[in-house]
């Protein structure tokens, strides 16, 4: 086991996940890029490559059970001159 792995008290595993909007099969990785709030939940953002969602994956801290949710990219704003 590493040293990142043993401070966080568990081991990175590659996990499939399916994409809630195009059911697109996509790898879930536990990093160092989470987000914490107050209640001990862990959350991701993943984007999805084939519907271009924008995907949060929510870690639950007691089973550690995945809760996945997708939303659509705001379209971008293209500004006119003239």
């Amino acid at each position: 086991m590493n040293e990142a792995a043993r401070a966080t008290g568990h081991v990175r595993r590659l996990r499939t996940i399916g994409c809630p909007r195009c059911a697109d099969a996509l790898v879930f990785s536990r990093d160092g890029k989470a987000r914490f709030d107050a209640c001990g939940f862990e959350s991701y953002r993943l984007d999805c490559g084939s519907c271009d969602a924008v995907l949060t994956v929510v870690v639950d801290p007691y089973d550690e059970a995945l809760l996945v949710s997708a939303e659509r990219r705001s379209p971008r704003r293209v500004s006119r001159v003239g």
